[in-house]
């Protein structure tokens, strides 16, 4: 029978390991898959309007592999797979083919769980995030040997543009091997501001000053050792405080403190929000005040803003957090 139900913000909508033959379809709103694994939750998918949970149990009547959770108010189709009058329309052979597809994604959903689990515990257990500390090296290469190469092309070719195409191949030349896309690269560049395309050509012209100043945090981070990855729901309540923010402040008041109440963050759906804010906390990003107030410098999360939107897109090894 197909209904539609509401969920509240923080409502579970399925309950992993239990037994539940229904299927949602999200009409409105946000919701987070995760699996418990050591008393920890482990988020696998976050899943918005138009999209299905639920399915396999729909199809092959076993206990529930994760748990579904609103993290916004959440308006769902329900339909259930315990109506047989329902099932009856489906052919036998569809639901037999399901039913063995859905094992196989079980079994991949489990090792998939597990790696995921082994990674985010040895992160945890390790001063040093490796894949992090690959990335911030692999960035502050790129970004070196694009600055020399733009150098060395400005002196032969004083205000005339460098053609990408050639550059690169440059580039290739002296990186070897690379960990980042360099026409992804160069596109984050160019959104950032720290590259200016001239005109509707592959010519562009380098902000020594913008990419000097991001390998200033680069090299910060890598001398504390932290190799900074803030996730995607920290990246979005950054971006909702710049905006708060106005207009560009003045370089004095850049650098003082800034106070919002959260109560800005109210209309905005945000995912795991109290879990992203906590985070940008912990960081000290943010100076979370018990009132709600969050203090923050300006200057200060406008770079991290920057620089973490640039280094997220390279980062391979966690879609969403935990």
């Amino acid at each position: 029978m197909k209904s539609i139900q509401k969920f509240k913000e923080g409502e579970n909508l399925v309950k992993e390991n239990t037994i539940s033959r229904k299927l949602f379809i999200i009409r409105k709103g946000k919701v987070r898959v995760f699996k418990h694994y050591f008393n920890q939750k482990i988020t696998l998918a976050v899943l918005e309007a138009g999209e299905v949970v639920g399915e396999l149990s729909f199809f092959d009547a076993n206990p529930r592999s994760a748990s579904v959770e609103a993290i916004s108010d959440v308006e769902a189709i329900v339909i259930d797979g315990a109506d047989d009058k329902q099932m009856e329309k489906i052919p036998t052979w569809v639901v037999s083919v399901l039913k063995n597809t859905f094992k196989r994604f079980r079994e991949m959903d489990q090792e998939i769980t597990l790696l995921k689990s082994m990674y985010d515990f040895q992160k945890k257990s390790q001063k040093i995030d490796n894949v992090s500390k690959t990335l911030y090296m692999e960035i502050l290469r790129a970004n070196k040997t694009i600055s020399m190469l733009a150098a060395q092309h400005d002196q032969q070719h004083p205000g005339i543009p460098f053609n990408w195409d050639i550059i690169a191949k440059d580039i290739d030349n002296i990186m070897g091997k690379k960990y980042i896309n360099l026409g992804k690269y160069l596109r984050e560049l160019v959104h950032s501001g720290m590259i200016t395309k001239d005109g509707d050509s592959n010519n562009y012209f380098l902000d020594q000053q913008k990419i000097e100043d991001f390998n200033s945090y680069i090299n910060a981070q890598i001398e504390n050792g932290s190799f900074l990855l803030i996730t995607q729901s920290a990246l979005a309540i950054l971006l909702s405080l710049i905006e708060s923010s106005g207009k560009e402040p003045a370089d004095n008041a850049a650098s003082s403190d800034q106070a919002v109440n959260q109560g800005i963050f109210k209309h905005k759906h945000i995912p795991l929000f109290e879990e992203a804010l906590k985070e940008l906390g912990d960081l000290k990003i943010l100076n979370i005040q018990p009132d709600g107030i969050l203090l923050f410098k300006p200057n200060d999360i406008q770079q991290h803003y920057i620089y973490q939107s640039i280094l997220k897109n390279f980062d391979h090894s966690i879609l969403y957090s935990s």
